[in-house]
């Protein structure tokens, strides 16, 4: 989670939806500083308080077939935050995508279900704005307190660059793609976001 007082924002920021591309956003397009509260699961808690309750609310989000996959690769090349020794001993077993998102083990299986971008909504008063990954720049204009600077030069992007070159939606099997959809059913249905598999590989994510 991420907090600007001075501009009256507070962004609820899940893990692998452009925090810091969005953050960076944030403090060149709103001229003020922006503080993370809670340093918890990497900063991706959030972390409510009274005092920020009329803030504008948003919420990055992105879309559950490409963001597994990217959450994956975050996981098999970094240890996250921690809990090295339970992912360490998990992937010393399991490395493939397939194997790692449909994994048995209750640990492995409460993960995904926390990454549901929705989760991290719970317990705040609303979420005002969406911010699609996929249309960064023209949601990230919609929102109060920034000046318009973001739409006259093209952001670049920053992220965590993976070593795996696959194309996403090659690791994805039939049965990746019915675990997907059931345990983010929430993402689809609350972000607006397409079920339809081959539509999301031409980079058609609206419903």
């Amino acid at each position: 989670m991420r907090i600007v007082p001075d501009s009256e924002i507070a962004y609820i920021n899940p893990p692998r939806t452009a925090t810091k591309c969005i953050e960076k956003m944030l403090q060149e397009f709103t001229g003020n500083p922006v503080f993370t509260p809670s340093h918890k699961y990497s900063g991706h808690h959030t972390a409510y308080a009274p005092k920020w309750k009329e803030f504008h609310w948003f919420i990055s989000v992105r879309h559950p077939y490409t963001r597994c996959v990217s959450i994956w690769r975050r996981l098999v090349e970094h240890a996250p935050a921690g809990r090295h020794k339970a992912w360490k001993d998990i992937l010393a077993k399991r490395r493939h995508f397939e194997d790692v998102l449909l994994c048995d083990l209750p640990y492995v299986q409460e993960y995904w279900q926390y990454m549901v971008c929705s989760q991290f909504a719970v317990g705040v008063p609303r979420v005002d704005s969406v911010v699609r990954q996929e249309n960064l720049e023209a949601d990230m204009e919609q929102l109060p307190g920034l000046k318009s600077g973001i739409k006259i030069r093209k952001r670049k992007r920053i992220h965590h660059v993976s070593k795996d070159r696959t194309p996403w939606h090659k690791w994805c099997t039939p049965d990746c793609i019915t675990f997907i959809q059931e345990t983010f059913a929430a993402d689809f249905e609350t972000y607006g976001y397409t079920r339809d598999f081959e539509a999301v590989k031409r980079g058609e994510y609206a419903a």
